[in-house]
């Protein structure tokens, strides 16, 4: 098998982020007993994307993003809300409220046995750990890696160095990063040296310039890519319709 280290974006990856995120605000709202629209998460979504995207160019910081994001939602729907106080409570819930993408589990188990299984996040700490451990995900990982311990946010170059020399740098090219973000995942894998698989369960069309070395929708399909399996090879940990 040419890959021995997998290295696996958590968020929108293994964990269904959208579909938390968007509950986690209208409980938000609860929680500060604000009446909730939920034509509000459209926005807050197009906030947040906005605002991350400028934190993995260098722009903003991920503290500065978690606290922004609310005073920015609340300016354009014309809604008081407390800013810290938001970011505190959002957090919070985003640590508690945890939906595995489709077979994630399955596949983290089965891969567990024969390859080091790193997690590698943009994010704070205390709410990725606590993602991982409600999910019971993270004891099938050598190590984990988030952006706010790291010093870096994916795609930079800094931050894949930091995950190599703490690897005690492998080959780079038995190395594989499996991601959802093409500008954050792929391109930073792909600039390290490494190759990158593209999770695209939209089978969204790619117009940018990244051409990751792999695409998949579904996440068994990872598994001929690094096994060297046939792509219609049937699997017992799928077969059982485990998550």
């Amino acid at each position: 098998m040419k890959y021995k280290w997998l290295i696996f974006d958590v968020d929108d990856t293994l964990l269904d982020y959208q579909r938390v995120s968007k509950e986690c605000l209208e409980l938000l709202f609860q929680e500060i007993s604000c009446p909730y629209d939920p034509r509000y998460f459209a926005t807050f979504k197009e906030i947040d994307d906005r605002l991350w995207s400028r934190v993995q160019t260098g722009e903003r910081t991920s503290a500065d993003v978690i606290v922004q994001r609310f005073a920015e939602l609340g300016q354009v729907v014309n809604v008081h809300l407390p800013p810290h106080r938001c970011s505190e409570v959002y957090g919070r819930l985003l640590s508690t409220v945890v939906y595995p993408v489709s077979n994630a589990h399955a596949l983290l188990s089965h891969l567990s046995a024969n390859f080091y299984l790193v997690a590698a996040t943009n994010g704070t700490a205390a709410v990725q750990k606590a993602k991982l451990e409600t999910s019971k995900m993270g004891h099938y990982f050598h190590r984990v890696f988030i952006s706010s311990e790291v010093g870096h946010q994916k795609p930079a170059r800094e931050f894949f160095d930091a995950v190599h020399c703490a690897l005690d740098r492998p080959a780079r090219n038995a190395m594989l990063m499996i991601g959802d973000s093409l500008t954050s995942d792929i391109k930073g894998a792909l600039n390290y040296g490494m190759d990158a698989c593209w999770f695209n369960p939209g089978r969204t069309r790619d117009s940018s310039s990244i051409t990751p070395t792999y695409e998949i929708s579904e996440l068994p399909e990872l598994i001929p890519i690094v096994e060297n399996a046939q792509p219609g090879q049937a699997l017992n940990c799928f077969a059982n319709g485990e998550s």
